[in-house]
């Protein structure tokens, strides 16, 4: 199987998402999978067997180690070179989006994974406001997959309360 990923954040950032596409990237080439991912620039060119493409993005003023890249960056040249099976989105924001589109426009089916909870942290950072606009965001995005992952029963329970499929 030939599998796109999209990420928001890869190495050199550690946290739980980067850990879990570093050992995801390992399960696939062990399984002779083949895989590319697409991750804000400045990691790796490759992780595992995985060509990774890092695309330019902006500093996130609130949280500095995260780059976002904006949906429209291009990417079209390697993707389509790539002819991908699946495409995988890692907690899908901007580049996730990116992923979307390609998915929809190639029909191509696509699986999202909600791993981390920003609408809580827009409201812990004084944000509160941005809770109910981010949960909407996320729920439309994730509503648009074939399937969708969640890392924990707790996080389960609650992106089923906030009506995600």
């Amino acid at each position: 199987m030939r599998i796109a990923i999209f990420t928001e954040t890869f190495l050199p950032k550690v946290d739980g998402i980067v850990t879990t596409i570093c050992h995801l990237l390992d399960h696939l080439a062990l399984r002779g999978h083949a895989s590319i991912l697409f991750a804000p620039q400045g990691g790796p060119k490759q992780c595992a067997q995985t060509p990774v493409i890092g695309l330019p993005g902006f500093t996130f003023p609130i949280y500095p180690e995260l780059r976002l890249v904006p949906p429209w960056t291009p990417f079209s040249q390697e993707i389509n070179d790539f002819k991908p099976d699946l495409i995988l989105l890692l907690n899908p924001a901007s580049l996730g989006m990116a992923g979307l589109l390609y998915s929809r426009r190639y029909n191509v089916p696509v699986v999202a994974s909600y791993n981390t909870d920003i609408p809580g942290y827009a409201e812990r950072w004084g944000m509160g406001y941005l809770r109910d606009p981010l949960w909407a965001y996320f729920r439309w995005i994730h509503n648009q997959a074939d399937l969708n992952f969640a890392p924990s029963l707790f996080t389960l329970e609650e992106v089923s309360a906030q009506g995600f499929k």
